[in-house]
């Protein structure tokens, strides 16, 4: 009887250690949950805020950028052909440049990489805009005659390969290009007065280094470009060195090509600093 009271207690002591055991496990596995949330909760805070300070800093895509200059110009993807999408940074401003064909039409387009904003476009001015949607302009041969007077040219002389209508950075012009004896002439010409906003032509076909006697010279310019580039001469393909004027400020336009990158540099005339560069 005794060894019958002894083995009960022992059962009834192990039934109620076990009882216990599973109290403070279900106590413990009630914790873990709690636990595991409040982590998942400040990984939420530490991620959002991560998230937050990458979102400060993006920029919008190339595709949006792209979708921004084809609803601008009333079209879809469907009806274009791209020929150029490319990121630049010029004068502090991230930008993406932004070029397609319609019907034989060709747009140009910079966004603002940053906002979305359109900061420049063009676009063939005869396909485009008629002399009365642009009533109180000047025609788009008025401003070719412009550039012609300019140049001591006349119509009979030259080839005209571009004229077309632009606007960029709040300014309406046309830009104007024009060959005569296998020289090209450019001109951007104000559409509202007229004024020659900028024009260039290639140095060497028209000025000499006396002729711009308190600048340097175009191999200077040249030198100069590869010396930032850490490359030399026998390295690159040189595409454009030529001279030209705009906004009051003479420079050099240098483009080469190494190891299918290109360098595009702009060269202050009068003292050699560089004024942008790119490299694609």
């Amino acid at each position: 009887m005794k060894k019958l009271l002894i083995i009960s207690s022992i059962i009834v002591a192990t039934t109620s250690f076990m009882a216990c055991g599973k109290v403070t496990n279900n106590n413990s596995s009630t914790l873990i949950p709690n636990n595991s949330t409040a982590a998942n909760q400040n990984n939420i805070i530490a991620n959002n805020a991560s998230n937050s300070t990458v979102n400060s800093n993006n920029k919008i895509t190339i595709e949006e950028a792209k979708s921004i200059a084809l609803k601008h110009s009333n079209l879809d993807e469907s009806q274009v052909s791209f020929i150029r999408s490319e990121y630049d940074f010029d004068n502090g401003i991230e930008k993406y440049e932004i070029e397609f064909y319609y019907n034989n039409n060709k747009y140009e387009y910079e966004i603002n990489a940053k906002t979305g904003d359109i900061i420049s476009y063009d676009y063939d001015i005869e396909k485009h805009l008629t002399s009365q949607q642009i009533n109180d302009k000047i025609t788009i041969e008025e401003a070719k005659s412009i550039a012609l007077k300019h140049s001591n040219l006349d119509e009979s002389q030259v080839s005209f390969i571009r004229s077309e209508y632009d606007f960029d950075n709040g300014i309406e012009k046309y830009e104007i290009e024009f060959y005569y004896n296998n020289n090209k002439y450019e001109y951007e010409i104000n559409a509202k007065t007229g004024d020659i906003i900028s024009y260039d032509y290639d140095i060497e076909k028209h000025l000499t280094s006396q002729q711009i006697n308190d600048k340097i010279t175009i191999e200077e310019a040249k030198s100069i470009a590869l010396k930032h580039s850490n490359l030399d001469e026998s390295q690159v393909s040189f595409m454009k060195a030529k001279y030209e004027f705009d906004d009051g400020i003479g420079k050099y336009e240098i483009e080469f090509y190494y190891n299918f990158k290109e360098y595009e540099y702009e060269i202050n005339a009068s003292n050699g600093e560089i004024i942008k560069y790119k490299m694609d």
